[in-house]
């Protein structure tokens, strides 16, 4: 099998963020993006309010965290 990506190790970091935040009330959604130095991925987290942002660790698996405070997120 082959080794794991830069891309496939985001990708896991992502799901384990995801596992940690899914109790945390105003979290909207995680995803993966780039990194402040460049080459390199960042987990990016949309939440509600900044109460839940407090909730967001600064980092997870090696990966940059940044919190976006986006407001409530309803369907259409």
């Amino acid at each position: 099998m082959s080794e794991l990506t830069e891309m496939d190790r985001a990708i896991a970091a992502q799901s384990e963020l995801a596992d940690a935040l899914s109790s945390v009330r105003g979290v909207n959604g995680i995803g993966v993006g780039a990194g402040r130095v460049p080459g390199t991925y960042a987990l990016y987290v949309a939440v509600s309010d900044k109460r839940a942002a407090k909730s967001v660790p600064d980092s997870c698996s090696g990966l940059d965290v940044v919190v976006d405070v986006v407001g409530r997120v309803s369907h259409l």
